[in-house]
């Protein structure tokens, strides 16, 4: 039995928070995220903080049981982190050239090995870093980032 392994990308201390991630597979066949359960301990997609997920925002609980605030967010409440599926990704991922001939050669040698060994199960995994700019500098060619 053979068993590919593979490490985690989107787990690096040097790495920018990842705010949304996709499990695509290809399929419209029951591929919508579920929201996270009443009460259940989650991580914030902003500010990575634990908290207790509850359809009331307001009531929110990070995992001491106290109230939760994100530090992140305008309103100050968090969002949990979920993983989404085919039908929930609405707007395109736009990447450069050579990102895009990258990621096609990948994904080519993936089904390759995985068809060798006879494999037919593949998810690909998506990670979005969401930045926010400040704008406000008249006549600035470039955005400034602003930590998130």
């Amino acid at each position: 039995v053979q068993l590919p392994l593979m490490q985690n990308v989107f787990f690096s201390p040097e790495r920018e928070t990842i705010h949304v991630r996709y499990d695509m597979k290809g399929s419209w066949v029951d591929r919508n995220a579920k929201p996270p359960g009443n009460n259940e301990l989650v991580t914030c997609r902003h500010c990575n903080q634990k908290f207790r997920y509850s359809r009331n925002f307001q009531a929110a609980r990070n995992h001491n049981n106290n109230t939760a605030r994100c530090t992140v967010t305008a309103n100050g409440l968090h969002e949990p982190s979920v993983t989404y599926k085919d039908n929930d990704l609405l707007s395109k991922l736009e990447l450069q050239q050579s990102e895009g001939q990258r990621l096609v050669e990948q994904l080519e040698r993936d089904a390759t090995a995985l068809c060798t060994w006879g494999v037919m199960d593949y998810s690909l995994l998506i990670g979005v870093h969401q930045e926010r700019f400040n704008i406000d500098a008249p006549g600035a060619a470039l955005p400034v980032p602003v930590a998130a």
